[in-house]
């Protein structure tokens, strides 16, 4: 099935493979799982006032097994965000290397962490997530990792009338996602070739990473502003490349918009993911090929 809006076409022009970065993204901890399970907003604005969104969330069987700190220590963070990508809340700890244990955070967002910034929806998740050496400063360059374990969709509406009074979550349309029906993290393409070719996740509203799951990497800064910067106000006469690794290519657009394309998949499939910008998250121009149907 063809689902397109007539205003763009699949490009599949071959290009010469381009030299993929490297980024190791396997993870130390191990865990059988994360819950947010309440919270309150201290201050009835919903975090706008930094550090008073309180975000409860329990961690089970957290496994310590590389050395991080140098004290015999497997350090650790959970970040919690909302369904736009928004990094809302954040807390970082540490496991003894050897052994298991069981956390519980009730006050997640109390850290000066430069990232965290006010909650644009209502609906909101954790995620536990590896990181060497952490600290308040370094916690954005991790922000995008591959997360150990992610919790369910957690609706914050009940903190106060600021929270209940955000919107619930977009849905992309066209994709085919039930309602309620949310992503695993915060990830961009969802159901757009994020289940076997590659997954798309902003970094911040300045740039988008990708991580490839043939090869299991992870490419940061996979499109940036710099890249875009020629085409400012001036979108070219035809489309062209920005970047292609592997079964992945990033187009601009004669519109000025951005198209990434996943694929084939090993039955053929293809899926077009079209931003008007970096900070783009609806996906209301994204479209798939299936020769199957």
């Amino acid at each position: 099935m063809f689902k397109n809006t007539g205003k763009f076409l699949l490009i599949t022009t071959p290009i010469i493979l381009l030299l993929a970065l490297s980024f190791n993204s396997a993870q130390a901890i191990t865990s059988t799982g994360i819950t947010i399970t309440g919270g309150a907003d201290n201050v009835g604005d919903c975090g706008v006032t930094f550090g008073q969104l309180n975000i409860n969330v329990t961690i089970q069987n957290v496994l310590g097994t590389a050395n991080d700190s140098g004290a015999g220590e497997d350090e650790f963070f959970v970040a919690v965000f909302d369904t736009m990508g928004k990094h809302i809340g954040n807390w970082i700890d540490n496991v003894v290397v050897g052994t298991t244990q069981n956390f519980a955070i009730t006050a997640s967002n109390f850290v000066t962490i430069p990232s965290i910034t006010a909650p644009t929806t209502r609906t909101i998740r954790a995620a536990l997530i590896d990181s060497p050496d952490v600290n308040d400063n370094t916690v954005p360059g991790y922000l995008n990792n591959a997360p150990v374990a992610t919790s369910g969709w957690f609706d914050i509406g009940g903190f106060s009338a600021a929270c209940a009074a955000l919107p619930a979550g977009s849905i992309p349309a066209g994709s085919g996602i039930k309602e309620g029906d949310l992503p695993p993290d915060n990830r961009l393409n969802w159901h757009f070739g994020d289940g076997s070719v590659a997954v798309l996740y902003p970094r911040g509203t300045e740039a988008v990473d990708v991580y490839i799951h043939d090869t299991q990497q992870y490419v940061p800064n996979f499109v940036t502003p710099d890249d875009l910067e020629v085409y400012a106000d001036n979108p070219p006469e035809q489309n062209t490349l920005l970047r292609k690794v592997g079964r992945i290519a990033v187009y601009i657009l004669t519109t000025g918009q951005i198209q990434f394309n996943f694929g084939p998949d090993v039955e053929g499939k293809e899926w077009v993911f079209i931003m008007d910008g970096l900070d783009d998250r609806q996906a209301e121009d994204s479209y798939y090929f299936d020769p199957n149907e």
